[in-house]
């Protein structure tokens, strides 16, 4: 029912990526700025060991500020905000347990971003959400060794997104088909992931890239990626789009081609319409 009655919601893609504003070494921008670091693994432009000692260790977002973020989006009448604890570069952006690459074993900053903004949502009625890449280009490198496979740790990962946070109203999975060769071509582990996230919260709902992003099949609701919908929609959905004209999720400092106000408000008109949600994507700056 909130998610029917939504009809409005934040995306926040914030992590390592976001100190590099989509440049390498003076070389960009990279497209899509967020997978910077492996670029879908088409071409690997920064090793995973360099990625962690120089942009970790330089990340230090120091004017973060969980109130004035979720005060933000409650006031532009949002009304759930999905952030990214872990996207395609295996970082996360929560304090685990499951390994030191995070973001208060590996960087300065030193806080946990995620529990700040969840603790914020709570206070500020506003739904929290979060975005877990299946997805993980650096997790042979940086899981405890305690997890002898990727399913082990990602589940552990999970059970402590669920469990340390409060309330988790959605989990947004991203990337399923870059786990491995097997899971893109069994998607028995998708119903496992589904049922998993079930068994530790009832009440959690789950968006369609669990498995192959099937809208008719996977999960709970679709995820049309910048792109409107023709008419009127059988199945729950939520058009989520970048606040800028191109594939980028995360911040670019040269950025110039951003939407125009009047036309990300005919899209929430649109797909509040149709009987779905409009998520409007933000990169924050490093800082």
């Amino acid at each position: 029912q909130w998610f029917r009655d939504a009809k409005f919601g934040a995306f926040i893609h914030f992590g390592l990526y976001s100190e590099l504003g989509g440049y390498w070494h003076g070389q960009g921008p990279y497209d899509p700025a967020e997978q910077i670091m492996g670029l879908g693994q088409r071409k690997a432009v920064i090793p995973w060991e360099q990625y962690k000692k120089e942009v970790g260790g330089a990340f230090n977002p120091v004017k973060f500020n969980a109130q004035e973020w979720v005060s933000l989006i409650k006031k532009a009448g949002q009304k759930y905000l999905i952030i990214t604890t872990k996207h395609h570069d295996g970082f996360s952006m929560f304090h685990s347990a499951t390994t030191s690459y995070n973001v208060g074993d590996s960087t300065p900053f030193a806080r946990d971003i995620i529990k700040e903004l969840a603790g914020e949502c709570k206070k500020q009625g506003v739904v929290c959400c979060l975005y877990y890449s299946l997805g993980d280009w650096a997790a042979a490198d940086v899981m405890d060794p305690k997890y002898t496979n990727y399913t082990d740790y990602m589940r552990a990962q999970l059970k402590e997104l669920l469990g340390n946070y409060g309330e988790i109203k959605m989990l947004w999975f991203d990337n399923y088909w870059y786990v491995n060769n097997q899971w893109r071509n069994d998607l028995s582990h998708a119903k496992e992931l589904y049922a998993y996230v079930r068994s530790l919260s009832p009440n959690t709902l789950v968006d369609d890239r669990v498995g192959r992003g099937n809208r008719s099949t996977d999960g709970d609701y679709a995820t049309p990626e910048n792109q409107l919908q023709g008419s009127r929609q059988s199945r729950y959905f939520e058009v989520v789009m970048t606040d800028t004209t191109d594939d980028n999720w995360g911040w670019v400092k040269t950025a110039t081609n951003y939407r125009r106000p009047a036309d990300l408000i005919r899209n929430l008109i649109d797909c509040a319409s149709k009987g779905g949600n409009f998520v409007l994507n933000v990169g924050p700056m490093a800082n």
